[in-house]
């Protein structure tokens, strides 16, 4: 419905991801149910949440509150949900690479018997590029797939003739200093991660506003430069590891 698709264009600038989700089995020898499955997480302000809910027509969404469901006050729909949900990405119009591997890890978790199986569902696009196959956990929101910090990590090792620099570093030798181009989805993950091994992080983004974002959110070890042919230089000089995390490939960050 319309009011709703305006109401969901809205979610991005309060701070709110929406995904469209389906059934991973469509079958005909597995039976549809009635209506549409919604969930809505909250996965920071005020603790975890899951809430779930069976609605007869999606018109309800259009009267629900976006910028208080990015403050963290979910509608009171449905029910709270006590069993995690796992989304597997299986979007290959913005990167085929979601479509091939994505649709073979669904398959392999699908053929596990748990009795999580059924919250396993194939969702749109989570964010990244070429960073599939990307998973998403709800409600504690972690995203799973991000390997370029561990990769980089491991190519500076001695034995893949790297330069012998631990991401840490040890007593009386500082860590590596991790350069990452593109502060959106795959940049944030990738600053987390590199953060939690204690290395020196630092962002450049074209966007001043994101920039600010990245600050209030990021750990101490974490600095933000903004984007430009000077300061993209000077970080590669003085870089140990540089990750490059633009949305687009080609595109400015």
């Amino acid at each position: 419905p319309a009011a709703v698709r305006t109401s969901l264009s809205s979610a991005k600038a309060h701070g709110v991801g929406v995904l469209l989700a389906r059934r991973p089995d469509r079958s005909a020898a597995v039976p549809a149910s009635p209506g549409h499955h919604v969930w809505i997480a909250r996965s920071a302000a005020g603790g975890m949440l899951l809430r779930e809910a069976v609605l007869p027509t999606l018109d309800e969404i259009s009267d629900w509150d976006m910028a208080a469901i990015g403050a963290g006050v979910l509608p009171g729909v449905g029910s709270v949900s006590q069993e995690p949900l796992l989304l597997v990405c299986t979007h290959s119009r913005r990167d085929q690479c979601c479509a091939q591997h994505g649709r073979a890890l669904l398959a392999g978790l699908l053929e596990q018997e748990t009795p999580l199986r059924t919250r396993i569902w194939e969702c749109s696009h989570i964010g990244g590029h070429r960073f599939a196959p990307v998973t998403l956990s709800l409600p504690c929101g972690i995203v799973h797939g991000r390997m370029s910090i561990q990769e980089g990590a491991k190519y500076l090792e001695r034995p893949q003739l790297g330069r012998g620099i631990l991401l840490a570093g040890v007593p009386g030798v500082a860590p590596a200093y991790i350069a990452i181009l593109g502060g959106g989805v795959v940049g944030k993950s990738a600053a987390r991660i590199a953060a939690g091994f204690q290395a020196d992080v630092v962002i450049l983004d074209i966007s001043v506003d994101r920039l600010h974002y990245l600050e209030d959110i990021m750990p101490a070890n974490v600095n933000t430069v903004f984007s430009d042919r000077h300061n993209i230089r000077e970080q590669l000089r003085l870089a140990d590891l540089v990750i490059g995390a633009v949305l687009v490939e080609g595109a400015r960050a």
